[in-house]
């Protein structure tokens, strides 16, 4: 069995990008994949549930230790249409849908990959499972992947890397220990750091942000004003887009506006 779970992991996630590639139907180029260890014992998590911004891992699998994450950025011409035809970008809309049945993907190759380690898992969560009042899914993948270093959260959920805004993630939790020791923060680096996370989405309401002019004047649903974006408004366009999974990012007009 392989000497180094991690590498071993992960030499089997780009083995599954590669293979979802080549699936029929499947036009959108992905990069090369990112991935993070985070532990289930945060400190963060604690605070992130209590303020409603994410489920805590320990909820959704009590048994785990460790959440891996990946993240897969779309290859830039998907951005560049984005950018220059606006929501009516189809390679934007397909890059959206291939994104998440990638992560899927991604997933299930991990969990093969535990199985094989002696390692019992579990999915952290599914498409569909919506928070409403926030305008994210009930788990955030996303805040874990920030945890994770990978990369930095952005308005209306965005995430962000070097390679852009557009791309696949998840996560799945184990009882394998892979992530390194929790960092130790007092309660004011905590609030700070949940405070950073609300400015970082940018919801009126939520952050101190202010928007500015131009990403006022991008959104289809006008949705933005000065203080930000309006969860309902957004919410209420995204659900007539999609009404299972009212995901900001099958839009993500306002994603390019990052602090």
């Amino acid at each position: 069995m392989a000497r180094d779970p991690k590498k071993f992991i992960e030499k089997n996630i780009r083995k599954a990008v590669e293979d979802f590639q080549n699936r029929p139907g499947v036009k959108t180029k992905y990069g090369e994949p990112i991935v993070g260890y985070v532990s289930m014992f945060h400190p963060l998590y604690d605070h992130l549930y209590m303020e409603g911004l994410c489920e805590h891992p320990k909820k959704i699998y009590n048994p785990g230790h460790t959440i891996i994450v990946h993240y897969v950025p779309v290859a830039g011409d998907a951005i560049r249409e984005l950018e220059e035809q606006g929501r009516d970008s189809q390679q934007w809309k397909k890059a959206h849908y291939d994104s998440i049945m990638l992560s899927q993907f991604i997933n299930m190759a991990i969990r093969d990959s535990l199985v094989k380690l002696g390692r019992i898992s579990s999915i952290s969560g599914v498409a569909t499972d919506w928070n409403r009042k926030m305008h994210m899914p009930m788990w955030s993948s996303k805040i874990t992947a920030y945890l994770a270093g990978i990369g930095e959260l952005g308005p209306a959920g965005s995430f962000h890397t070097k390679d852009g805004y557009i791309g696949s993630i998840g996560s799945t939790m184990t009882d394998g220990f892979y992530a390194e020791d929790c960092p130790v923060m007092n309660g004011e680096e905590i609030e700070a750091e949940i405070k950073k996370v609300k400015d970082m989405f940018q919801y009126e309401g939520l952050s101190e942000a202010e928007a500015s002019e131009e990403m006022k004047g991008i959104c289809p649903a006008g949705a933005i004003g000065s203080h930000g974006i309006n969860r309902e408004t957004c919410l209420a366009y995204c659900e007539s887009q999609n009404p299972k999974i009212p995901d900001p990012g099958l839009c993500g007009m306002c994603f390019r506006f990052k602090k």
